[in-house]
């Protein structure tokens, strides 16, 4: 990768965390700012205005899983957030690190889809790995398992970077996560 196309990446993935993160403060919907038709803005009583999210996050998750690229394997664990803007799409950041062969830690912005109790997810972001850093998109899919206030979710995921789209990195894993 030369200079250039480094710049030009930096700037792009920059770009799309200012964009992440604006997602993520901004209210879900307008609904939360207006009061009813005709009321001023004043003269909304707060039960009326909120929407019942208390926060800007509406789920925490912890992450656990195995990493493997052909005869090469690691320990996978990390941390991620989202933001839920409707009940299908979600967006949120994640950080994971893989220990073993395929040490590294990586940041993404996922985007997410739920369609009943599966999950799909494209996560662009950003690999440091012991062989260099590179970027790299997530492509995953779950299924939600409710079990009390939390909920399981065991998943598989690729991740394909960048500078070598020939071979995709597989996350094997189960997540946990309750909500705010």
């Amino acid at each position: 990768m030369n200079i250039d196309n480094a710049q030009k990446s930096t700037a792009s993935l920059a770009i799309l965390g200012v964009f992440a993160a604006s997602i993520l403060v901004v209210p879900a919907s307008a609904d939360e700012l207006d009061g009813p038709a005709g009321a001023a803005p004043e003269e909304t009583p707060i039960q009326e205005a909120d929407s019942g999210r208390d926060g800007w996050l509406d789920t925490i998750a912890v992450l656990g899983g195995i990493s493997v690229q052909g005869s090469d394997t690691g320990i996978t664990a990390g941390f991620e957030v989202e933001r839920a803007l409707s009940d299908s799409f979600g967006i949120g950041a994640l950080v994971e690190y893989a220990a073993g062969d395929l040490e590294s830690l990586m940041i993404a912005f996922p985007f997410t889809y739920r369609l009943n109790s599966w999950k799909f997810q494209i996560a662009p972001g950003y690999v440091d790995a012991n062989r260099g850093g590179d970027f790299v998109t997530r492509f995953g899919t779950g299924y939600d398992f409710n079990v009390g206030n939390w909920m399981v979710t065991p998943n598989v995921k690729a991740d394909v970077l960048a500078a070598d789209d020939s071979r995709a990195i597989l996350v094997y894993g189960v997540s946990f996560s309750t909500g705010f």
